[in-house]
């Protein structure tokens, strides 16, 4: 077994761990593996270019390399995800204005007209047709609104 990674460069050791990272990265989206892949490759490109050096060096410049990109990978990864956070239309419903058509009383429901959406509604207080109102929460089918 050793015979057989003897006539192996340590560059192409440290390529073949930065491919299998890479593709397991691909099947685990996590973007950890992206990091530590990344990493493997500056190894692999320490040791290709200082095919001399002691075989620490390689494996001290991926370890660094993985460590920097896991702790700032992480940070830019999650702004991304917060970025680009899907927020369905119905939840952005919460804090538009609408109009009532047809009058609350409760515990009886209402409807509400945002845009150009008509939703059942609930309210404290009974509140007659053509009046704004602010709706304050959703749940399902039914927002719950106030005066606005």
């Amino acid at each position: 077994m050793d015979s057989l990674f003897a006539s192996v460069p340590v560059w192409a050791i440290f390529f073949g761990v930065a491919v299998v990272l890479l593709a397991l990265e691909m099947l685990s989206l996590t973007f950890d593996l992206l990091w530590l892949g990344l990493g493997a490759l500056a190894g692999a490109l320490v040791a290709w270019l200082a095919p001399g050096a002691p075989a620490w060096v390689p494996v001290l410049v991926s370890v660094a390399t993985a460590l920097v990109l896991l702790v700032f990978g992480r940070r830019w990864a999650r702004k991304q995800r917060e970025r680009n956070r899907y927020i369905p239309e119905a939840d952005a419903l919460v804090g538009r204005e609408a109009e009532v058509v047809r009058a609350i009383r409760p515990p009886q429901l209402g409807l509400i007209k945002a845009g150009n959406e008509t939703w059942s509604a609930t309210a404290a207080h009974t509140l007659d047709a053509g009046q704004r109102v602010l709706i304050k929460s959703r749940s399902a089918t039914v927002v719950t609104v106030e005066i606005a």
